[in-house]
């Protein structure tokens, strides 16, 4: 009999292991991955026509173009720089003669430029060779804030930023006749 009821009481408890009991809970999961792709993009557009040189000229901001950026990552740099040390268009060997600066033109449409102590504002670049500190040289004109995007803004930027320059013509009557250019090239560095 000992045998019997051991061998009911097995029976018992396999059929209540097989049986699910209402208070049972199972949880599956499936894990979700995705990646936004990282942007880092510089497209820049000249505007069309020749500067004006003449003698005792004067001009103020005149748009030499304009910065497309598009950006998700941090940035470490955005620096102007002329192919001429000076910063000045030329005629081969020959200085066209006038004042020239540069404006990049930060504030509400552009954060990514800007000044110093965390203000946006327009950073001003003069003619010259000092590195750092002038167009011939290479002066970086980000804002800091832009490097560490999420803190400062929770999100990349989308943005147009307009370079300019103002100059005061040569101080002669009839200065040489001529073609003068140079090239500007930005460049921009992720952190």
């Amino acid at each position: 009999m000992g045998f019997q009821k051991l061998a009911i009481l097995t029976f018992v408890l396999a059929a209540a292991w097989l049986v699910s009991a209402r208070a049972d809970t199972v949880t599956g999961y499936i894990n979700l991955t995705g990646t936004v792709p990282a942007y880092f993009e510089l497209w820049v557009r000249g505007v069309p026509g020749d500067l004006d040189l003449s003698p005792r000229a004067i001009v103020n901001d005149r748009t030499l173009g304009l910065l497309h950026l598009k950006y998700n990552i941090d940035m470490a740099s955005l620096t102007l720089q002329s192919t001429e040390a000076n910063g000045k268009p030329m005629n081969g060997a020959e200085d066209w003669g006038g004042a020239i600066s540069y404006k990049v033109w930060g504030g509400a449409a552009c954060k990514t430029v800007g000044g110093s102590a965390g203000a946006v504002a327009s950073v001003t670049i003069p003619s010259g060779n000092a590195a750092g500190t002038t167009m011939g040289g290479g002066m970086d004109v980000h804002h800091a804030h832009v490097e560490d995007l999420a803190a400062n803004f929770s999100s990349g930027l989308e943005e147009d930023c307009p370079v300019t320059a103002s100059w005061t013509g040569v101080a002669k009557d009839l200065p040489l006749a001529g073609t003068y250019s140079m090239k500007i090239t930005a460049t921009m560095v992720s952190q």
